[in-house]
């Protein structure tokens, strides 16, 4: 009796302490953590009853035998009731079918109800010894029964998913499960000793360590939260990589497209100016809208990175205030400016960042401001050596309510009243994670119905005026003004034919020798089929074969080493990174400009020398076909020339070398004349479609010369040849 009191006393303290700690612990709020609870405050309730009866059997408390026989059954009760809930934990955790789960529960919880009643309505028979009381007879059996019931219907589900509980490191549930019928046996063949409840403990306590410990339990969470954060992570960055893809591709071909109207603007109608330069307009808005997305995705990604360099701020200022003019002009707007003449001539910052702060500020005040005034200030802070920026408007101006939603991302107020503004709302947004990466701050001042004030501080450190200097040089110098590739090959390999024409636009006064592939593996079948390019653009999306697969497979052939360029639609943070890491010699995101793609061609190529111009040999140069035909028969000079004229019209790229250099078979002292045909009034007769002779070609050993010159009726061409030379025979003779 005294190891039994023992075994109770220690297993008492040690659940008080363990469900003390759980208590206090922070939690989280789930179906199986809740189940816990009720499991280890049941064990503390059950060893409560225990210690009790043990201090009434020793006598150190009175109680009447009508409540001591109330007390054993309540122990009966329990030890079921314990085994329900452990069972119900079980079948949580290791079944996943929802159905078969709430019919599990609905059975197991009938048979709890039934266990109470068959319990409670059993008889119980008290022994009373020596310092140790316990109770058998029909109630106990039936407490054996009903707890056998459950620890079967435990083991099956273990069984059954064994791979599912091992995973979760249910440790304890196996032990109990393992446990559990020997200690029934054991109970029920000695009934003074008290196992059964030191072996709830011991499992109750054992799961509070392992499965059900909170702060294991926080940090899995929190693994899985870090986890479930990279997986959205991932999938925005695919999504936002793909939607960039997808919108920049068409958003290239209106750009260049329209940008090569624009190259004809005295040309073309009055309206058409102005349709090409409105379409432009919207191409740009829509490309700073993916932008903005974009930027707040390298933001949020903490990958977005601040390029400091000399620049001059009054000339960016103001160059960004003349456009903007543009803006306030289509509105009843007077548009004032002050650019204080304090400002350093030159900073060293991050000019982009500045300008966009500056546009997106200005862009804003425009946008929400129909009709008033529009103040720009921008002074210098000389005790921070910062920036000091004021944007003030006569706008709609901001509710207080609403001021802490103004720098939200993707949210616009008020946005019933301001539905026809343009707009994702990500503009101020990004404005103050720019400001904040620069170390400046941003504060609104506003009353709603008069306007708005921003004022925004950027730290600059003043640059070196001799250092901008040398860098205006080098960038006016970088890409000669007229680049010419005459001569020199290119492929450009994508999918899209509309892309390839716009390329072409970009660049026809480069004058390159355009290829064209489709995919991947065209570009492959070129290059083996002894194809010389002097460069290769290739977009990466493409079917059949990518981009990137297919230099992977251009790099395995020999002697390979013209450089490949990706031009593709995505421009995600370390795109460039990725591409040249994947071995292309540089990267172009579309939509480009004429002046991007020459600064990247100028760098890869120079000023261009073409490595695939044919080689000159010195000396004589060998004889050509027209004139080893003429040699070995003068009269078949012009049906060669129009099988060249056929072979050339149906695809033939290589016609045969054309004679510069007369040819002479023999001396003659008079020339033969070729008379025209009847009905061609005097024309000359043409055996090739274009005239390619600056040299005469001398048939006969004449003093004068017969041309044979090139016609321009194809399949008139022999039988015009043939009534000729017998005209020529029959009525002049050879003069």
């Amino acid at each position: 009796m005294q190891n039994a009191m023992f075994f109770s006393i220690i297993s008492f303290f040690y659940c008080l302490i363990t469900l003390l700690t759980f208590i206090i612990k922070k939690k989280e709020k789930s179906v199986e953590n809740r189940l816990y609870t009720t499991i280890l405050c049941s064990n503390f309730f059950g060893l409560i009853l225990e210690l009790f009866i043990h201090f009434s059997a020793r006598g150190w408390i009175s109680i009447s035998s009508v409540i001591g026989l109330i007390l054993l059954k309540l122990l009966c009760i329990y030890m079921v009731f314990w085994v329900f809930l452990m069972t119900i934990y079980v079948c949580i955790v290791s079944v996943t079918n929802e159905s078969l789960l709430n019919r599990l529960r609905l059975l197991f919880f009938i048979v709890g109800i039934v266990s109470i009643i068959v319990i409670s309505a059993l008889p119980l028979n008290i022994f009373r010894g020596e310092n140790i009381t316990y109770s058998y007879g029909p109630g106990v059996n039936a407490t054996y029964c009903f707890s056998g019931f459950y620890i079967l219907s435990c083991l099956i589900m273990l069984f059954v998913n064994m791979k599912s509980l091992i995973q979760k490191k249910y440790l304890p549930i196996v032990i109990f499960l393992i446990l559990g019928t020997p200690v029934v046996l054991i109970q029920q063949a000695h009934p003074e000793l008290t196992l059964m409840l030191s072996l709830h403990t011991l499992v109750t306590c054992a799961m509070y360590f392992t499965v059900e410990n909170p702060d294991a339990k926080l940090k899995e969470l929190e693994e899985q939260a870090k986890n479930a954060a990279i997986m959205a992570s991932r999938a925005k960055s695919e999504f936002l990589s793909s939607m960039s893809h997808e919108l920049r591709t068409p958003l290239n071909a209106i750009v260049g497209l329209s940008e090569d109207v624009e190259s004809f603007r005295d040309h073309v109608p009055a309206d058409v100016q102005e349709d090409s330069t409105d379409i432009i307009n919207a191409s740009n808005t829509l490309l700073e809208l993916i932008g903005g997305i974009l930027d707040l995705s390298k933001i949020e990604s903490g990958k977005l990175e601040i390029v400091e360099s000399d620049y001059a701020p009054k000339e960016e200022i103001e160059s960004l205030v003349k456009i903007q003019r543009t803006k306030v002009a289509e509105k009843p707007l007077t548009f004032n400016t002050n650019i204080s003449p304090e400002i350093p001539d030159v900073l060293f910052g991050d000019r982009l960042r500045i300008k966009q702060v500056l546009n997106n500020l200005i862009s804003n005040a425009i946008k929400y401001t129909e009709k008033g005034t529009i103040d720009f200030t921008v002074t210098w802070n000389k005790e921070l050596s910062a920036l000091d920026i004021k944007v003030s408007d006569t706008g709609r101006g901001i509710k207080e309510e609403d001021k802490d939603k103004l720098f939200a991302k993707f949210e616009r107020l008020q946005v019933e009243k301001v539905s026809s503004v343009q707009g994702t709302g990500l503009g101020l947004a990004i404005t103050k994670d720019l400001i904040e990466l620069m170390g400046g701050t941003i504060d609104v001042d506003s009353v709603f119905g008069k306007g708005s004030t921003f004022h925004v501080i950027i730290p600059q450190k003043v640059g070196n005026k001799e250092a901008l200097e040398k860098l205006k040089a080098d960038q006016e110098n970088s890409v000669p003004k007229n680049l010419n590739y005459s001569g020199m090959r290119m492929l450009v390999v994508d999918d899209n034919p509309l892309n390839i024409k716009v390329l072409k636009k970009a660049i026809k006064t480069f004058n390159f020798i355009v290829d064209e592939g489709s995919n991947g593996q065209d570009a492959i079948n070129k290059i083996k089929g002894g194809n010389k390019y002097d460069i290769i653009l290739m977009d990466i999306l493409m079917p059949i074969m990518g981009g990137a697969e297919a230099l992977a497979e251009l790099k395995k052939i020999p002697d390979f080493n013209t450089p490949v360029v990706a031009l593709t639609a995505d421009a995600m943070t370390g795109a460039k990174e990725k591409y040249m890491g994947l071995g292309f010699n540089d990267y172009l995101a579309k939509p480009f400009s004429r002046d991007v793609i020459a600064k990247k061609l100028f760098d890869i190529l120079g000023e261009g020398k073409p490595v695939t111009a044919p080689a000159v040999p010195d000396g004589p140069l060998p004889p050509t076909l027209e004139e080893t035909i003429t040699a070995a028969d003068p009269s078949k000079l012009n049906n060669a020339l129009q099988d060249q004229a056929i072979l050339m019209s149906m695809g033939q790229t290589q016609p045969i070398p054309i004679i510069t250099q007369p040819v002479y078979a023999q001396p003659m002292a008079q020339p033969v004349y070729t008379q025209p045909q009847q009905g061609m009034v005097g024309q000359p007769m043409y055996a090739q479609p274009q005239p390619v002779y600056a040299q005469p070609v001398y048939t006969q050993p004449i003093a004068q010369p017969v041309y044979a010159q090139p016609m321009v009726q194809q399949p008139m061409v022999q039988e015009t040849v043939t009534q000729q030379t017998e005209t020529t025979s029959s009525d002049e003779g050879v003069l």
